[in-house]
């Protein structure tokens, strides 16, 4: 999982019982002559991944949802039409309320996901796609029509319109919207310009297309694009191309896909952040290490403006593949590990400084930090969130007295209005809730520990603020913390949740940052972590909450939380 050449932890994401059939659909549906080896595999390992119940999660092992098994059903619907495990994942839809025997059911996937079209209307576009002749047309015509002519548009222009796709699903907007109208509404004059514009439409994707390919270097948005386009007329184009190729590079031995090529960058500045002060005299990472891993942070520092989402220079994305798209979260991760590995380089502080004003600019009016995006706001993804805005504090207090003294007023300012927002959005129960991690088998699919475990520390860093309410705040999430605790030491996503080692290590972490470096809680949560370790099989659990609410796991999750809880334990104890 790691490089030793370069210190870079790859990683592994889970294998995805959705991405596989909406990659298993897209190469069926775009050259199933040339891929029949790979749609045998998929369709093959899709069969024998359905969950005991019948129906399919996001991850393997994940709890049966809605969208993967409805994706799952459509892909070997057209795969697979006699397979048991369609039939059986016909009959869980149907338990939950999809008769697929009715037009009406597709109201209620778009009722599910509400105003955020980003995944609903893929989900709608491949079911009618791999759809017999005489059920597809109906299915289109309940799809709602994207607009997609705005993806010619200028970025600047894309957040004030409102439209109801967030800023990374640019491509799916583009396809899906001429996939739709085409097949709706085929005599229209939209349809008909659709058609005159097919060109613009293949060289705005392919603008927005990386290299290798993969949109985000993301399977299930790869393939969504690729079966709109098909869909469209255009599986002859050199984006669909490219988009096959990436699919078929990026299946596994297995036949499966995961839900992204990696997280490498994520994964790396986690590890690497939390064990240089772990290992503050290089016992476990030479010089030489620490050299090649901060040559690295710095070499994914992105350079220009980014297609997709109009973002500046300065920010970094989640790998160093050619889709990632740089984000609050991982530029955060990676201004905190190149503070841990080289403070003193010049290099580090410069790039440390573009990152700082990056993040600067990305801050909304209220105060808090979104993902991609300035102002979008309306959609979740692209909305102000805690766990992004702690993360963003800690970067601010790691790098603030190395900045020019300009640069540290600008900062001292957005922290205060950051601080107020964390304030303003804490829960009655003295939780926060995180954008990017949930759990499945939470009654609400939130994950207020690790929230707050993530805020905690964020907060703590800044406690010397003169901002009303910050020690209260601390206090009141500190007693969240302690009266969700398991009696058995651990800590799931909250009360009545399973314990694993990310959610307890989260919540040691968060505990520590508030002052905490010894007592009961902390104690028994580090016992439970211990005890975990010590007796192996440590499994990682469905905590990640990928892109349009697609729970993933990473198997280095467990590993990375746990050194980030021992050294806030260290940092904490320093002080």
């Amino acid at each position: 999982m790691m490089s030793q050449e370069q210190g870079v932890w790859r990683g592994r994401l889970s294998s995805s019982p959705l991405a596989t059939a909406v990659a298993l659909a897209a190469l069926d549906l775009a050259a199933p002559g040339r891929y029949r080896s790979a749609v045998e595999r998929a369709r093959t390992w899709l069969e024998r991944a359905a969950n005991p119940d019948g129906g399919y999660g996001d991850a393997s092992g994940a709890p049966s949802n809605v969208s993967a098994t409805l994706l799952a059903w459509a892909a070997l619907r057209r795969c697979a039409p006699n397979s048991p495990a369609r039939a059986a994942a016909e009959q869980w839809l149907l338990r939950r309320g999809l008769n697929l025997s009715r037009s009406g059911w597709t109201d209620e996937v778009l009722g599910y996901y509400g105003e955020d079209r980003t995944f609903s209307v893929p989900i709608l576009v491949l079911c009618a796609a791999c759809a017999p002749a005489e059920d597809a047309g109906e299915i289109w015509r309940r799809i709602p029509q994207l607009p997609h002519e705005l993806g010619l548009l200028a970025h600047r222009w894309l957040g004030r319109l409102h439209i109801p796709v967030v800023s990374y699903a640019l491509p799916a907007l583009v396809a899906m919207g001429v996939a739709r109208v085409m097949h709706a509404e085929p005599t229209s004059f939209r349809a008909g310009l659709a058609r005159r514009w097919a060109s613009r439409w293949t060289q705005r994707l392919a603008e927005l297309q990386p290299r290798h390919g993969g949109y985000l270097e993301a399977v299930p948005l790869t393939a969504f694009v690729t079966v709109a386009l098909v869909a469209a007329g255009l599986k002859g184009s050199e984006v669909v191309g490219r988009a096959l190729h990436f699919l078929a590079e990026t299946q596994r031995e297995d036949g499966s896909w995961p839900i992204d090529r990696d997280l490498a960058v994520w994964i790396t500045a986690g590890m690497w952040s939390a064990i240089a002060v772990l290992d503050p005299t290089g016992e476990w990472m030479s010089q030489p290490v620490r050299a090649r891993v901060t040559e690295w942070l710095l070499a994914q520092q992105t350079q220009g403006v980014h297609p997709f989402t109009g973002s500046p220079p300065g920010g970094w994305p989640w790998t160093d593949a050619g889709g990632g798209v740089p984000d609050a979260d991982d530029t955060s991760a990676a201004l905190l590990a190149l503070h841990t590995l080289a403070a003193d380089d010049p290099r580090a502080q410069q790039s440390a400084a573009r990152g700082i004003a990056w993040l600067l600019q990305l801050q909304n009016r209220d105060g808090g930090i979104p993902t991609f995006c300035r102002g979008w706001g309306r959609l979740p993804f692209d909305r102000s969130c805690p766990d992004l805005t702690a993360h963003a504090l800690r970067a601010f207090r790691a790098w603030a007295p190395r900045l020019h003294p300009e640069l540290q007023r600008k900062v001292l300012r957005a922290v205060r209005r950051a601080v107020r927002f964390l304030l303003c959005s804490q829960q009655p129960d003295g939780s926060w809730i995180p954008l990017w991690f949930g759990n499945p088998r939470a009654s609400d699919e939130t994950n207020r520990t690790i929230g707050t475990g993530l805020v905690l520390s964020g907060l703590a860093a800044w406690t010397e603020m003169d901002v009303d309410g910050v020690s209260v705040a601390i206090e009141r999430g500190r007693r969240y913390l302690e009266a969700t605790q398991r009696e058995d030491g651990g800590w799931g996503a909250t009360t009545g949740t399973p314990a694993t080692v990310e959610e307890t290590a989260a919540a040691v972490q968060g505990l520590a940052a508030a002052g905490i470096s010894q007592g009961p809680a902390l104690a028994r949560g580090l016992t439970w972590l211990a005890d975990r370790w010590t007796g192996g099989g440590i499994e990682p659990a469905p905590i990640g909450l990928y892109f349009a609410r697609l729970w993933y796991y990473e198997d280095l999750y467990p590993t990375m939380f746990t050194l980030r809880a021992l050294a806030a334990i260290a940092a904490a104890r320093e002080r």
